[in-house]
């Protein structure tokens, strides 16, 4: 397991033929989109340029501090948590899920374990305050 260390100059996201969101990232755009599109059945297909060159999960910050035009938010915050949990995984600060028979006292984590002052439990704060500051002023 490894962390990606290329950077992208574009960053967006995408919705597949099932309906799912996915967060993209691409250095051209020159055919990228439409490849997407025709090949894989990609719709909404919105791809950002990236101020400089950026890490997934620095573009993913910049997205969701920007808040651009059809660009998911669902999808940014769910690849973060992903990355976050890739990143823990390799430095120990998540413990590793046990595999095989289950024990008679098991090891029971219910949710991603974020540390406290990554940027990605920074992210996922700001998007739950954004989203309960519009339902309480739309009430």
């Amino acid at each position: 397991m490894h962390i990606d260390p290329r950077t992208f100059s574009f960053a967006g996201t995408s919705m597949d033929s099932d309906g799912v969101y996915k967060a993209r990232f691409a250095n051209k755009l020159d055919t990228r989109p439409k490849v997407m599109e025709k090949l894989f059945g990609y719709t909404n297909v919105v791809f950002v340029p990236l101020p400089n060159p950026m890490s997934k999960l620095d573009a993913i910050a910049y997205l969701l501090e920007t808040k651009p035009e059809g660009v998911n938010v669902d999808a940014l915050c769910a690849k973060a948590i992903y990355i976050n949990t890739q990143i823990g995984k390799i430095d120990g600060t998540i413990p590793k899920r046990l595999r095989g028979r289950p024990r008679k006292n098991p090891l029971v984590i219910t949710s991603p374990v974020v540390a406290p002052n990554s940027i990605v439990n920074t992210i996922v704060n700001a998007v739950r305050e954004d989203t309960n500051h519009k339902t309480l002023t739309s009430n």
